[in-house]
């Protein structure tokens, strides 16, 4: 899913069991669907951005070498395009997390694959480029905000990187993650919040292993005990942070706002709450389920 102009593009997935090439249009100002040109292949867990008002997405189908691994949809014209093939080892199916960013006042679409390796494409260029791999650490979430990629971690953390490590090549440089500083009386909630979905691919491989691990001996758990479960999204230069509650006979999701400030001396971010309270209260809670997912988040201007 992406956010662009005026609503919510909702690309591939899986219906029935089964991989989709639709894509649904959510009209924000209206709060109607429509239906848009489908993909040339389907496609669920893929990654996707918008770079200079064009809907990039990458991965997400089983054929690897696809010539249609990557797309682009043009919003004016509503037709759909194949992009270059991408490097060897890089078009895996499954594509964990994406964000765009930008370096020379130049943007570029950058994701991590199924294997953990970063690839990024740049569409002024039309060209791949092969980069650093992510940490062995689980760190979920993506989020960029003035071109720094900040993450949900395990234990209700948030880090931040700069964006351009992801471009450099693993054998000369070791990826930095530093934690948001100042943001230490959200940890314990955070860390409990169950608020974000781990579907897809990613699900259905852990669903999977689930009997091989108990054969071994393995404590069997969920999959989103394994994940950090606190979400990330921005309003202009401050981000926000949602997180769900689960209060006697009713289900909170809130929502704190965040200042960020960077301390060049330092080499810190320091994160200053500037309030922090229950945007959406399910009184009672829906029957059977303790905890509810926020599929995507985005800012948009209508």
């Amino acid at each position: 899913m992406v956010a662009h102009g005026c609503g919510i593009y909702v690309m591939g997935g899986r219906i029935g069991g089964r991989a989709s090439s639709s894509v649904m249009f959510l009209d924000c100002r209206s709060h109607t669907w429509s239906t848009l040109p489908s993909m040339g292949v389907p496609r669920y867990s893929a990654a996707s951005g918008v770079v200079d008002g064009k809907i990039y997405i990458l991965g997400g189908c089983d054929d690897r070498n696809s010539s249609r691994w990557g797309e682009v949809f043009d919003p004016k014209k509503q037709t759909w395009d194949a992009l270059p093939i991408p490097p060897p080892n890089c078009s895996r199916p499954s594509m964990w997390e994406s964000i765009v960013i930008k370096e020379d006042k130049e943007e570029k679409l950058v994701a991590i694959n199924g294997a953990g390796a970063c690839v990024s494409y740049i569409p002024s260029e039309s060209k791949w480029k092969k980069g650093n791999k992510k940490t062995s650490q689980v760190y979920k979430g993506w989020h960029v905000i003035d071109n720094i990629v900040y993450c949900s971690a395990l234990g209700g953390r948030i880090l931040w990187c700069e964006a351009h490590e992801w471009e450099r090549p693993v054998t000369t440089h070791v990826m930095e993650w530093r934690e948001v500083m100042g943001l230490e009386s959200l940890r314990e909630t955070l860390a409990a919040s169950k608020l974000v979905n781990y579907g897809g691919r990613l699900g259905d491989l852990w669903e999977s292993n689930k009997p091989l691990m108990q054969a071994a001996g393995f404590e069997i758990t969920e999959l989103d005990e394994k994940f950090p479960g606190h979400k990330l999204s921005n309003s202009g230069p401050n981000m926000l942070i949602f997180w769900d509650v689960l209060a006697p006979r009713k289900l909170e999701i809130w929502c704190a706002e965040v200042c960020l400030e960077r301390h060049k001396d330092t080499c810190q971010i320091r994160g200053n709450i500037l309030w922090s309270e229950p945007v959406m209260t399910l009184d009672p809670p829906p029957p059977h389920q303790l905890h509810c997912h926020i599929l995507y988040t985005s800012p948009l201007n209508l």
